[in-house]
Formats: C-alpha cells, sequence, structure tokens
C-alpha cells in the first residue's frame, strides 16, 4: 500500500468529554456489535449496520479518550476556557459510522425494514430507553466528530498543537477568542441541546 492509497485522516476540537463519551458510545456501539453479530442470519441487514460500523465507533471514542488537551485563556489572560483537544481520525471510520447513523435513522422510518425496526425497538425498551434516542445520541456524536470544521477549526487547532509544545500559558487573540465562542455555541447546541446554562462552563 502506497501513501496515497491511505485514507486521509481528519481532524476535530473537542472540550473535555470523557465521561460523557463513554456513557454515549457503549450503547451505540452495542447495538451495532448485536446487528453486526446478526448480519449473516438477516442477509436484508444493509452492510452499513454490519462489523465495521462497530469497529469505527470504537476507533472515533478512543481517539478522543487518547487526545490531549490544553488549557486556554482569553485575550486578557486571567479568564481560563474549557480546555480544547485536537484530535484526529481515519476519515474512513468516521464515513462509516455516518453511513451507520443514516441507515439506522432510515430504518425507524414506517414501512422501511419493519423487523429490523421491531428488534431495535425491543432491545432498546429491554434498557429503559427507546430506539429513537440511541439513534439520536449516535447522530449526536457524529456531528460531533465533524461540527469543528472550518475556519474557525483550522485557526483554533493550529494555536491548540502549538500549545502542545509550549510550557507558556496559552493566551488566545481577539481572532481566536472569537473562534472559540462561535465554536463553543456549536458544542452547546449539539452536544447540550442547546442549553444556555451550559455556554458558561466554556
Amino acid at each position: 500500500m502506497t501513501t496515497a492509497d491511505l485514507p486521509v485522516p481528519g481532524t476535530f476540537l473537542v472540550p473535555p468529554l470523557d465521561g460523557e463519551i463513554v456513557s454515549v458510545t457503549r450503547p451505540i456501539e452495542e447495538l451495532l456489535l448485536v446487528l453486526a453479530d446478526g448480519a449473516d442470519d438477516d442477509p436484508r441487514l444493509p452492510a452499513t449496520l454490519h462489523q465495521p460500523a462497530a469497529t469505527a465507533i470504537g476507533a472515533l471514542r478512543l481517539a478522543i479518550l487518547h487526545a490531549a488537551a490544553v488549557s486556554l485563556y482569553a485575550p486578557d489572560g486571567r479568564y481560563e476556557h474549557e480546555p480544547l483537544a485536537v484530535v484526529t481520525v481515519d476519515e474512513e471510520h468516521l464515513t462509516t459510522f455516518g453511513a451507520a447513523v443514516a441507515e439506522l435513522t432510515a430504518v425507524l422510518q414506517p414501512g422501511k425494514l419493519p423487523d429490523v425496526a421491531e428488534f431495535l425497538d425491543d432491545w432498546a425498551d429491554e434498557r429503559g430507553t427507546t430506539a429513537e434516542a440511541v439513534v439520536a445520541l449516535a447522530s449526536r456524536f457524529h456531528q460531533l466528530c465533524q461540527l469543528a470544521w472550518g475556519p474557525d477549526h483550522d485557526l483554533l487547532a493550529e494555536r491548540v498543537e502549538h500549545a502542545r509544545s509550549s510550557v507558556a500559558r496559552t493566551v488566545l487573540t481577539d481572532d481566536q477568542e472569537a473562534a472559540y465562542r462561535r465554536l463553543r455555541d456549536r458544542w452547546v447546541a449539539i452536544w447540550h441541546h442547546g442549553d444556555s446554562l451550559a455556554r458558561w462552563q466554556y
């Protein structure tokens, strides 16, 4: 395999979410593993829900858990933000997991795959939740893994990467501070359901 054949890695920024990442992704991974185990017995099960999807979400979770976060300070140097970590992932894992989320969402639509939908409902009910809630969690996690791409991400990611190799306090410029606040609003919208109180933790 040549370098050109290797998957292009993707990067995104996240605040500390260690405990939440584990609690959110475990049921999704468990569901994907159960579906993968039944794939041979049910040839109608879409290929996107086979073993690679469970492998992908596990790899994405580990990438977040192992990423080193750095502390950031507002331009006046007195106010400390939540630390940020630059996470690098195999883009193929993100694509595979995204396809699984899309398929799970489609399965829940009336008449799509009623037998699979019934299985999802029963599986979720045994765990005190609903299929819709589990799929919504999967969608949130997938969005988290791609929400930071863009100019704001590039501006902050460069600063965070530089901070990892520096012993000096990392004070943001005005432009970087504005980018941080825009990304904060996106994290709050996706991960905290838009809760305005959550904005203050950043």
